[in-house]
């Protein structure tokens, strides 16, 4: 994100910049609770983004103070991600918005018309 292009937005709209992604909000859950996850694993866990996408979302998030990035200096050498104390205070608001998603898709699964289905005979039945 361009801090100095943000810097005089309402304090919401800044943090929404901060969050653009698809990905962003996804790679903070899967960071929660002290996890250090590898790159790979990440990929697993979401598995409609691309390497590129991913790539692309972790390097602005580590940018932004959000994430840490740990390179182990190991043969063969690998890399954990885990949240830095900036993403971590986003964490009680994420389960918010968890709790949120559970009520809202409760809410719509209510609001799905019953559909016919098939009985033992040839008839067509409501449920």
């Amino acid at each position: 994100m361009h801090l100095h292009k943000s810097i005089q937005k309402c304090p919401v709209e800044f943090a929404i910049d901060m969050m653009k992604g698809k990905w962003k909000i996804l790679i903070i859950w899967y960071l929660q609770k002290n996890q250090r996850r590898r790159y790979n694993e990440m990929l697993r866990l979401m598995p409609g983004v691309s390497k590129k996408v991913m790539t692309q979302q972790l390097q602005e998030m580590e940018l932004d103070g959000i994430i840490v990035r740990k390179v182990y200096d190991e043969n063969p050498p690998h890399v954990e991600y885990y949240l830095a104390p900036l993403g971590e205070k986003f964490i009680p608001i994420l389960e918010q918005l968890y709790e949120w998603g559970k009520l809202v898709q409760a809410h719509s699964l209510q609001q799905i018309p019953h559909l016919p289905i098939a009985s033992q005979g040839n008839e067509i039945t409501s449920r």
